[in-house]
């Protein structure tokens, strides 16, 4: 989700394993010169589809934070805090509770070297901004905690765990109220909801490896099996970043 202060929510993404839907909420919200919402019936659509979304039990939600998206939703669409979310999963709050990271988030991080973020065609992109999700000499958690005191991961360090790369966050601070949006902006935004499919196989799959670690350790058994798992996961994150960055955006 993207907005631009004052406006609480300017660009919703959706994104399922084959499409991505960028819904334009601006004209769902009142801006600075008119309290009146400029379409009500846009409005109560896309409010209707939301709630819709969010109810239904057969379909799994991923998202990252969601917490402080919802803080944004609620002002613009209220009728959503009367409906129970179902089948939801925060990659933000389940990281801390995998295996797989529990050894990581118990050492020390070290300074990564600081790198140029990549472009969907691999290429070297310009120097991204500072922002509170991207790694700069490296924040690699996002400075807050959950319920249960751990410290919470960035996006842009999520990625990088996984991946073995930066998540470009140059477009986060753009201007999310212009229309059309920028090529750059459609991309960047499509990227930030479809990375998050990519990023639950991956991290399925990571957790799946550990747990099969952790038994041939106890069992002595040959670390061989162990060993190729690790290397087909690694490979996944590979393949996976590679299937985000080589997207045709302007086609979905």
């Amino acid at each position: 989700m993207e907005w631009r202060t004052p406006r609480p929510v300017s660009l919703i993404q959706i994104s399922s394993d084959s499409k991505i839907f960028l819904v334009d909420t601006i004209p769902c919200t009142t801006s600075v010169d008119t309290a009146q919402v400029p379409d009500p019936e846009y409005a109560n659509a896309i409010c209707d589809a939301l709630i819709h979304l969010f109810t239904e039990q057969r379909v799994r939600k991923i998202g990252f934070s969601f917490g402080s998206d919802m803080r944004q939703i609620h002002p613009v669409f209220p009728q959503i805090k009367n409906s129970t979310l179902h089948n939801f999963v925060d990659l933000q709050a389940l990281v801390p509770n995998l295996s797989s990271f529990s050894q990581a988030a118990s050492k020390p991080q070290k300074i990564r070297p600081k790198k140029a973020p990549y472009d969907k065609k691999g290429k070297t992109a310009a120097p991204a901004k500072k922002s509170s999700d991207m790694d700069d000499t490296t924040e690699e958690e996002s400075g807050e905690t959950s319920s249960k005191g751990h410290r919470l991961y960035s996006l842009a360090r999520l990625v990088y765990e996984m991946m073995d790369q930066f998540l470009d966050k140059t477009q986060q601070s753009s201007n999310w109220d212009r229309r059309p949006l920028l090529e750059s902006q459609i991309e960047y935004a499509s990227l930030d909801a479809y990375v998050l499919v990519v990023l639950m196989r991956l991290m399925v799959a990571a957790e799946v490896f550990e747990q099969k670690r952790l038994e041939s350790a106890k069992s002595r058994v040959e670390e061989e099996e162990t060993e190729r798992m690790k290397k087909e996961l690694i490979n996944m994150g590979v393949t996976g970043y590679h299937q985000i960055m080589t997207r045709p955006w302007n086609n979905l």
